[in-house]
This record gives C-alpha cells, structure tokens and sequence, in this order.
C-alpha cells in the first residue's frame, strides 16, 4: 500500500494556520480547495494534474465526507484513491474544513443572535 502521509505531515502546519485564518464561510471552500491542490501537487507534479484541477475539487460542508471529487480527478487518481492512504488525508482535512465551517457559522448566528437582543 502507498503511504502519502509524508506530502500530509509536509502540509499539516500550513494547513492548520489556513484553517485558524480562515473567518467567513466562504473563504472554508477556496481554502479547502487550494489546499487539495497543493497537496495533489506536492505528490503529482502540478504539470501532472489534470486541466483546472481547483474546479474538479468541491468542499461540502456538514455532509460527509465533505468533499466530492469529479470523475476525470477520480480516473487521474485512480488506484490511489482505493489503494493508499490519500483518500483518508483528504477526508481528515475535509472534516477539519468541515469543523471551521460549523464554528464560523455557529459564530455568525451567536453574533446574530447577539445583535437582536
């Protein structure tokens, strides 16, 4: 089995500082997005990577496992997908998007909230 967790562990601080930097609902897509791309990058080549890859990348919050890929990146991907461990990085870093999306949400109807009172 492949193991790609090195290009994850590489990412993980940018990633994590992209995250906490993030403040409206929709910069949580962009970021996710870019941050795949990056990633793919690292481990592909960005020369590599089909056409437009950002827009075959879609983040889906509060529905698991938060992301969808197109089938022209799914055939790219291929066997990578089902026999390595990229599938469960996207869905570890899908789910952390997926979480700051929930809390700035949940922090937009509590200041909401807060400016009716």
């Amino acid at each position: 089995m492949k193991s790609f967790n090195k290009y994850y562990n590489d990412l993980k601080p940018e990633l994590h500082a992209s995250i906490n930097n993030t403040f409206k609902l929709s910069e949580v897509k962009k970021q996710f997005e870019r941050k795949i791309v990056e990633l793919l990058s690292e481990i592909y080549g960005e020369e590599e990577l089909p056409y437009k890859v950002e827009e075959k990348i879609n983040f889906v919050p509060k529905e698991p496992p938060y992301f969808n890929l197109d089938d022209d990146l799914k055939d790219f991907l291929n066997d990578d997908l089902e026999d390595s461990d990229l599938k469960p990085i996207i869905e570890k870093i899908a789910k952390d998007y997926n979480d700051r999306y929930i809390h700035i949400e949940k922090s937009d109807q509590d200041n909401e909230t807060f400016r009716k009172q």
